[in-house]
């Protein structure tokens, strides 16, 4: 058997371009993937016609986007040439009736895999094989809708913590140079033109395929890559330039923009990147407000907080439960297990209050109110109109603008812009008084079910505690390593 991560179809991120080119070909051999879980193998078999097959009594964890429960494989049998799976429930809330469902490898709601890694979001077609008011005997029928890809590739000395092909991706646990065989599931009718490789400092290379290749169910196709990753040019992700210490001996740079996901209706799945201006925001527009029920194209950028379940908090759901455990950094989102991170709030405080005068300062931008940063040692204009009192958390927002070519110098010189992005509570967005809210996300866990983070009204400035269900701006930063 050749042993792997755990797969994820979901996630994506910003991707670039390049001439080469590679087709991929069809397996002709069977390829055995296996998840560890508890150091006990739970072992899913794809043969060399792709088929999907599983093993009685493994466990898997269910979601429908709202609801998380663990299921375990009561039997298996083959239906008009599909394998199926009939999964029975185990623990926490049952699901009944046909539609799309999530499935990832061992019960992820007792932490039985590393909860750094954010899921196999696997999407199998289910339905119920039973309505009785029993709790215990309501079972879930899946067989895959899924195709393999066998990805073989050498990357040389390059860490890679993430590969993908089109919005479909496989992330690691555990970053690592590669050298093998290593599989993702993409969803049957779901195309891909490129394949993407991310180093753990979220750098990343593309390679371009000779056509686009649509999936199809139960098919298991191979590509071979060679040494390419090994010596192609990777591209860092883009920052701002201002820099800003975050303790007497970190410095960061900020992202180009508030995080973002974009949802692929074909694939049933989300892409990562940055707003494109500073202020830009979606508010209560569609994508924050429809989760459940999202169109081509849409934007999320209220998120809950983060862990191995919440699939990185795209989540409308407001059970405690789901959002508890260990935080999982939005950083790998977009690929990047080390030197990209979010803030946490001891970093909020130092950036804040310890860096002199002229640290922060609310602000009215192209008509958005938000949070102005000034980076160390800022010396150029200050604005008199869209600009509060520096340094003052209790400054009312000004209600009259900046004219946008004085921020434009300003964003040039370093200076850093949070919008006040709101709230998501459900599917419904709150703005506060008057547009006042500003809601950020730390990485600091308060309490089982709360986190900090950063809050602004007209009133008030500081880091404070929040259900972990609600759904917030998430601002990432790279942290700077000095020169030697």
């Amino acid at each position: 058997m050749k042993k792997i991560l755990l797969f994820s179809i979901a996630l994506c991120a910003i991707v670039s371009c390049a001439k080469q080119e590679v087709e991929p070909q069809e397996e002709t051999t069977p390829i055995v993937f296996t998840a560890s879980i508890d150091g006990d193998d739970s072992k899913t078999e794809v043969t060399s016609t792709g088929k999907v097959s599983w093993v009685v009594g493994d466990e898997i964890t269910v979601s429908n986007g709202t609801h998380t429960s663990c299921y375990y494989i009561k039997e298996e049998t083959d239906i008009s040439g599909n394998r199926v799976a009939t999964f029975t429930f185990k623990s926490g809330t049952n699901f009944n009736g046909k539609g799309t469902y999530y499935a990832t490898y061992g019960d992820v709601s007792l932490q039985r895999y590393n909860p750094g890694h954010p899921g196999s979001n696997c999407p199998m077609e289910a339905e119920a094989t039973s309505t009785t008011a029993s709790s215990s005997k309501i079972t879930l029928k899946f067989k895959n809708s899924c195709g393999v890809v066998a990805v073989v590739a050498n990357t040389g000395d390059n860490v890679i913590s993430k590969i993908s092909l089109g919005d479909a991706a496989l992330y690691f646990t555990s970053p690592a140079k590669l050298d093998g065989t290593y599989l993702i599931a993409i969803p049957g009718g779901a195309s891909f033109s490129n394949v993407t490789f991310y180093k753990s400092n979220g750098s990343y290379a593309t390679k371009t395929l000779g056509t686009a290749t649509t999936m199809t169910k139960n098919v298991l196709r191979k590509m071979n890559t060679g040494n390419y990753f090994g010596s192609a040019t990777y591209t860092e992700i883009p920052t701002l330039s201002g820099l800003f210490a975050i303790s007497s001996s970190q410095n960061v740079k900020f992202s180009i923009g508030n995080l973002q996901a974009v949802y692929n209706l074909a694939t049933s799945s989300y892409s990562w990147g940055f707003a494109e201006h500073q202020y830009d925001i979606v508010g209560g527009y569609p994508g924050n407000t429809t989760i459940n029920k999202q169109g081509d194209g849409k934007i999320v950028d209220l998120f809950g907080f983060s862990n191995a379940m919440t699939n990185f908090g795209i989540s409308t759901s407001q059970d405690n439960t789901l959002y508890g455990g260990d935080f999982l950094d939005w950083a790998q989102a977009i690929g990047a297990t080390t030197e990209w991170k979010t803030l946490s709030k001891e970093d909020w405080e130092y950036l804040l209050n310890s860096r002199g005068d002229n640290s922060y300062a609310k602000a009215n931008i192209n008509g958005q109110r938000g949070l102005l940063l000034f980076p160390n040692g800022y010396e150029g204009e200050i604005p008199t109109t869209g600009v509060a009192k520096t340094n003052t958390s209790n400054a009312n927002y000004p209600s009259d603008p900046m004219e946008l070519s004085k921020w434009e110098t300003m964003e040039k010189a370093g200076c850093v812009f949070l919008p006040s992005a709101y709230k998501r509570i459900g599917g419904e967005v709150d703005y506060g008084a008057a547009n006042h809210y500003l809601h950020y996300w730390t990485s600091t866990i308060s309490n089982k079910y709360q986190a900090n983070y950063l809050y602004a009204n007209n009133t008030y400035f500081g880091v404070s505690n929040s259900p972990r269900y609600e759904g917030k701006a998430v601002r990432l930063v790279k942290v700077v390593v000095p020169e030697s």
